[in-house]
């Protein structure tokens, strides 16, 4: 979650950094997604954790269109460093 529901917190984000390369990707389309997103994605990197938003304005709830090229980019950078994913 983006963290609308403070599903995220300090104690949380300290035992994600934890994790061998430990990235969170957020896939937003409307700005209070994105919005929620950037606290979230500030706090995740204040631990130690790989954070990066991709915002496809207007997209809305959906995963096609502009959303689908953000979450293609952001599903490379979060398994780039994964041995199970090479060469997918």
């Amino acid at each position: 979650g983006h963290g609308h529901y403070k599903e995220w917190n300090k104690a949380a984000a300290q035992k994600l950094a934890r994790a061998p390369a430990a990235r969170v990707f957020f896939g937003c389309g409307g700005h209070w997604c994105a919005q929620g997103a950037r606290e979230t994605s500030a706090l995740l990197t204040a631990a130690g954790v790989g954070a990066r938003i991709g915002y496809a304005e207007g997209a809305g709830h959906s995963m096609g269109g502009a959303m689908q090229d953000e979450l293609r980019r952001g599903f490379a950078w979060v398994t780039e460093d994964d041995a199970r994913w090479a060469g997918r």
